[in-house]
């Protein structure tokens, strides 16, 4: 009975251990993974505004949980104390990430502030270059309006498929305008710059919708006068 008690015990002890010792490899191997990953991804000089705003949220990230991260170590080292208590053999490799972990994380801390200097830097430059096309799409506005003052069909010289055949390229013009703006909607929201509004483009927009509309009541009262003007007024008016 004794010896039975004794295996059964034994069997159990050995389960717990082991249970224990797969939850302390996993926990070993995540902070690893966390360190490795990350400062590969980090390193990376971002050459977009997006990629500078995923590292820059990446990297205040691990900050601002770095003091909680680092609390687990301790409980870490408690599994592997009481794994060595209960004389279980762990890995070299096992042995080696433990013995190193403390060394690695400070070596991380440093990482993540040389990164800090990085980023800003990137965001520096990135935020001058935003600068520089947020002048060049206003620049664009204001060309687009002065060349639609001039050649939009205003007066009624120019022919329908003259005027529609305008009308189409400025809208098309007016269109990309629109585009180029939207594209830079994610850089002025990551440096709190507004969108910019320019009423040039604003009247841009509102004549080609008027004059639109225009001509295409224009075709149509070509449309009715062709079939009227053969006609006697009485038959007309019927």
């Amino acid at each position: 009975m004794k010896s039975a008690l004794f295996s059964h015990g034994v069997q159990w002890q050995n389960k717990l251990t082991g249970l224990l010792n797969s939850n302390a490899i996993a926990q070993l191997r995540d902070f690893n993974n966390l360190m490795s990953e990350n400062t590969t991804k980090l390193e990376i000089v971002p050459l977009n505004l997006d990629h500078l705003s995923e590292s820059i949220k990446n990297m205040k990230t691990l900050m601002k949980t770095a003091p909680e991260t680092e609390k687990k170590f301790t409980p870490l080292r408690q599994m592997y104390a009481t794994l060595h208590k209960f004389e279980v053999q762990i890995t070299d490799e096992e042995k080696e990430h433990l013995d190193n972990l403390q060394g690695n994380w400070e070596a991380f801390q440093v990482m993540l502030e040389t990164c800090e200097k990085m980023l800003e830097k990137s965001k520096v430059n990135m935020k001058r270059d935003l600068e520089t096309s947020v002048e060049a799409y206003h620049e664009q506005v204001v060309d687009l309006r002065k060349e639609a003052l001039v050649s939009l069909p205003y007066k009624s010289e120019i022919s329908t498929d003259a005027a529609f055949k305008l009308i189409k390229t400025y809208e098309s013009k007016a269109k990309a305008a629109r585009e180029r703006q939207r594209a830079l909607k994610p850089g002025l929201d990551i440096f709190a710059i507004p969108s910019p509004d320019h009423k040039e483009m604003r009247d841009t927009e509102k004549d080609l919708d008027l004059m639109k509309q225009i001509w295409t009541l224009s075709v149509e009262w070509d449309d009715k006068w062709n079939k009227w003007k053969g006609n006697l007024f009485k038959k007309v008016s019927e």
